[in-house]
């Protein structure tokens, strides 16, 4: 081992830097580190084609969960276009109602028809938002990279919330309007009860 060691130490005294570059270990050397630039290349080709494959796979989802929303708006597009032709039939219905009561019901079949307009038909806000819940829950709303169509999905759903809690608050209120009024209303009006009517005086009104 000592005899090896002299050796190489000897090796460096007499040879020149050149020699020393071309020996077996510079050869080495240079060997390995073509190996590690080697190395380091594949893993940043690795790391991009696995990025883009996160990105597409990100692309794909975000064009799924774009298609879901959709699909969602154009039902809600369909149940507000019937909610406003069922709240134009029911205010017509009202508007009727109210202003024939002031009128003088001589028959029974004329009070059957005053009470025939009458509707308490009401809802409450129902949207589909069960896509934009998904995403708003898991924190995943980043998923879309257009920031326009993520705060216009954002401003939405906040404008449906303000629009179900006032459209509640006035079901709720027309609820109890009607329970007091029902209370203190003449017990002729109702359908229940038409058969006892029958005397003409009492469809005066």
């Amino acid at each position: 081992m000592l005899l090896f060691f002299k050796k190489i130490r000897h090796r460096l005294l007499t040879e020149s830097l050149p020699a020393i570059l071309e020996s077996k270990f510079s050869k080495y050397l240079l060997y390995a580190l073509g190996e590690i630039v080697l190395v380091v290349v594949g893993i940043l080709i690795a790391l991009s084609i696995n990025n883009w494959n996160e990105d597409r796979k990100e692309e794909v989802l975000e064009l799924e969960y774009l298609e879901r929303i959709l699909t969602d708006l154009k039902a809600d597009t369909r149940y507000f276009n019937r909610q406003i032709v069922e709240c134009n039939e029911v205010m017509d219905l009202s508007y009727q109602n109210i202003h024939k009561a002031y009128e003088e019901q001589k028959s029974k079949e004329d009070y059957i028809a005053l009470v025939g307009l009458f509707t308490d038909r009401t809802e409450n806000l129902v949207v589909q938002n069960s896509t934009y819940l998904e995403l708003n829950n898991a924190g995943k709303l980043s998923i879309f990279k257009n920031q326009q169509v993520k705060d216009s999905l954002i401003a939405l759903h906040r404008d449906y919330q303000y629009a179900a809690s006032r459209i509640k608050e006035f079901n709720d209120y027309h609820g109890n309007l009607l329970s007091s009024s029902l209370r203190d209303y003449p017990r002729k009006y109702s359908k229940k009860r038409a058969f006892i009517f029958d005397k003409p005086y009492m469809f005066n009104t």
